[in-house]
């Protein structure tokens, strides 16, 4: 996890903001954030079913986006995740792809980033 808050640091602008899907290491990235220089208003714990083959749907991906209120269209957002299997990094960007424009990418072992603008 640390490279991965390392790059988005090094990488990101100001106002950037970051989707977290952690797995089970949400401890982990809180750790490497706040030493990072991220605050808790700097981050969203996600979209639980982001991954979910038959629950993802842009719609309901536009729904946790109104709920959460920080991430609005047009934003550029590093979107952090930790522990997927082969088959969970597969679907990862396809869905990305559905909400917005790639714009960078970093892949180390045992987690991954995207930087998306939002639709």
């Amino acid at each position: 996890m640390r490279p991965i808050i390392e790059y988005t640091k090094t990488h990101g602008k100001p106002g950037d903001a970051l989707f977290v899907d952690a797995g089970n290491s949400p401890d982990q990235f809180q750790y490497y954030a706040e030493r990072n220089g991220y605050s808790a208003s700097d981050y969203i714990f996600g979209y639980n079913k982001f991954l979910i083959l038959d629950q993802f749907s842009e719609q309901r991906w536009k729904d946790f986006q109104y709920q959460s209120g920080k991430l609005k269209s047009g934003q550029r957002v590093w979107f952090v995740f930790s522990g997927l299997n082969k088959q969970e990094k597969m679907l990862v960007k396809p869905r990305l792809d559905q909400l917005g424009q790639k714009l960078d990418h970093c892949d180390r072992p045992g987690a991954l980033t995207y930087l998306y603008q939002l639709k």
